[in-house]
């Protein structure tokens, strides 16, 4: 083909040089027919292809049905050997898979009697059951109450969310196993809704293990040791306690200044409370606490210790020999406004200030001082005095509080100044 190309282009110089067009017309119709002779040999090539392509799918489809008919070799024949052919024919029922097509309905006796590929699912839940059963009832009675703590632990019911920025609060949902909500005029003493917000559960996860250690101290282990709350505000914190697994905890809707001029505070080995802030209760509490031996923990603001009836009634009288301790939260403890304080069915949680645990052990102080320092947990600090507590959780009252440098502090002030003035331009 190449050499009759070359020689009809040849031919087609000369003509061309002699200016005969009738010889150019003949060269483009012989270019014309050698394309139409390749392309219609490429097309034919191709065609060729496809259809050996096609045989060989449908060879495979065929090789694929011949399988699907012929019976499969199961596996453990050897083990089948010894069993009877009902067994064998039973089996293989089970595991038979379903050739229906998915477009058939099903009837109501389908619906009754469910397919085979059911029965092995169902026979290993039963025996999952019966296994659970077994470990339950192998299982002795102090292994039970370990489950039963590990189970509390991870209980996060009682979840409460922390602010995301700094000034705003956050909003939780009320549940329905949150406890009755009481209404201002049930309580039987004077209340104020300033007061009203609930510990959060992290703060009684975050001193389980100091209770754990000092119910021991006590000879009393989690279940027998009696702890007495005597503010209430909405009764979660049995059900705070109970998932850290003290379950015998007092709190009830009473007047706790009422029940001491009447002697008829409750038999308890521990006092722990969150105290209202407002008005005297926290000096009221003071002066409880200074007569009384038993170990208490008081969640309460960093301005407390400031505060001259602490100096009077705990520093300087009652703990002046041992004087308490103190474990900080790492992270500012944020408290849950109960919802029936609210016009809507959302709790509001905020957290004002620095707060943390005031620790006194009675004789048992100075032990309990000492195991804690050594086992803090990551998200606490542990002071043993006022003079050891963190500048950052230190109130602002405090002489021994680092403040800025002066310059700092007149531009600060300077800043407040000028924000109050726009403030009041508008």
């Amino acid at each position: 083909m190449r050499e009759t190309s070359e020689k009809n282009k040849s031919e087609f110089n000369d003509q061309a040089n002699s200016s005969t067009p009738s010889l150019k017309e003949r060269y483009l119709k012989k270019i014309g027919a050698l394309k139409k002779e390749k392309t219609c040999a490429s097309n034919q090539q191709r065609i060729e292809t496809t259809n050996n392509k096609t045989v060989e799918h449908d060879d495979k489809r065929t090789c694929q049905a011949k399988a699907s008919k012929t019976p499969k070799k199961k596996k453990g024949g050897a083990a089948l050997q010894g069993k009877s052919k009902d067994e064998t024919a039973s089996r293989s029922q089970l595991y038979k898979k379903d050739t229906r097509s998915p477009k058939k309905h099903v009837g109501v006796e389908s619906q009754k009697n469910p397919p085979a590929e059911q029965a092995p699912n169902k026979q290993i839940s039963d025996q999952k059951k019966e296994s659970n059963k077994r470990k339950l009832d192998s299982i002795s009675d102090a292994g039970r109450e370990k489950t039963v703590k590990a189970m509390l632990r991870k209980d996060k019911e009682f979840h409460i969310p922390r602010p995301t920025k700094k000034g705003k609060v956050t909003c939780q949902k009320k549940t329905e196993e949150d406890p009755a909500e009481p209404q201002a005029g049930n309580f039987p003493y004077e209340i104020d809704d300033a007061d009203h917000a609930e510990t959060p559960a992290e703060a009684y996860a975050d001193i389980s293990h100091v209770l754990e250690y000092v119910a021991g101290i006590l000879k009393k282990d989690n279940n027998t040791v009696k702890i007495y709350d005597p503010y209430y505000c909405n009764g979660s914190v049995k059900k705070r306690l109970m998932r850290q697994g003290f379950p015998n905890v007092y709190n009830e809707r009473e007047d706790f200044y009422k029940a001491i001029e009447d002697k008829r505070i409750p038999s308890h080995d521990i006092l722990l409370t969150n105290p209202p802030y407002s008005g005297d209760h926290p000096e009221r509490l003071m002066n409880f606490i200074s007569r009384t031996k038993s170990p208490w923990f008081l969640l309460m603001p960093n301005w407390v210790y400031t505060k001259d009836y602490y100096k009077d009634l705990i520093l300087n009288k009652a703990c002046s020999s041992n004087p308490p301790f103190y474990y900080i939260p790492k992270k500012r403890y944020t408290y849950w406004t109960p919802p029936w304080l609210h016009s809507s069915q959302f709790g509001v949680s905020t957290s004002p200030f620095p707060s943390f645990w005031y620790i006194h052990c009675g004789k048992h102080t100075e032990k309990v001082k000492g195991w804690l320092e050594s086992n803090a947990s990551d998200s606490m600090m542990f002071a043993g005095g006022v003079q050891d507590l963190p500048n950052e959780v230190r109130a602002a009252f405090d002489p021994n509080k680092k403040r800025k440098n002066p310059k700092a502090r007149k531009r600060i002030a300077k800043l407040r100044r000028e924000g109050q003035g726009a403030a009041g331009a508008r």
